[in-house]
């Protein structure tokens, strides 16, 4: 990460899990490597640009005062605005362009998703299917 870049969520949760090691709060040292964050990172990036126009979404159980407000049983079978979902896909296409830009896999748009044999029935109309498709580091000795 350059200074003057903002650090993402990720690498925030990260620098809180040293700083408590270092403290001996926990028995574990940080779960993130860099080869992990890094990714991570790219993908917070991208996200800020094809999550751009999508909403919003606060924590619905976070109370003004920043304290947990208790989940109510009726709230697991509403759903007030759907829209707000758009961000799953937002999420989604930055994942895809992260892994296609590092070279880990390949993309392929599907238009028709009744070609796709192991896609099972969904509940709702398939919209676009997008398949990626990973890469697999040759090893020496073995055929393409």
């Amino acid at each position: 990460m350059d200074d003057d870049e903002t650090p993402t969520g990720w690498q925030e949760h990260h620098a809180f899990l040293l700083e408590c090691a270092e403290e001996g709060e926990v028995d574990t040292g940080p779960p993130f490597s860099t080869q992990l964050l890094d990714p991570l990172a790219d993908v917070e990036r991208t996200f800020a640009v094809t999550g751009a126009d999508t909403p919003p979404w606060p924590d619905p159980h976070l109370g003004p005062d920043g304290q947990d407000i208790p989940v109510r049983e009726e709230e697991y079978s509403r759903c007030l605005d759907p829209g707000k979902h758009r961000i799953l896909a937002a999420r989604a296409e930055a994942w895809a362009l992260v892994l296609v830009a590092k070279g880990w896999a390949e993309r392929e748009e599907i238009a028709d998703s009744a070609a796709l044999s192991w896609l099972t029935d969904p509940l709702v109309t398939t919209h676009r299917t997008t398949v990626l498709r990973p890469h697999r580091p040759r090893r020496a000795g073995r055929r393409p």
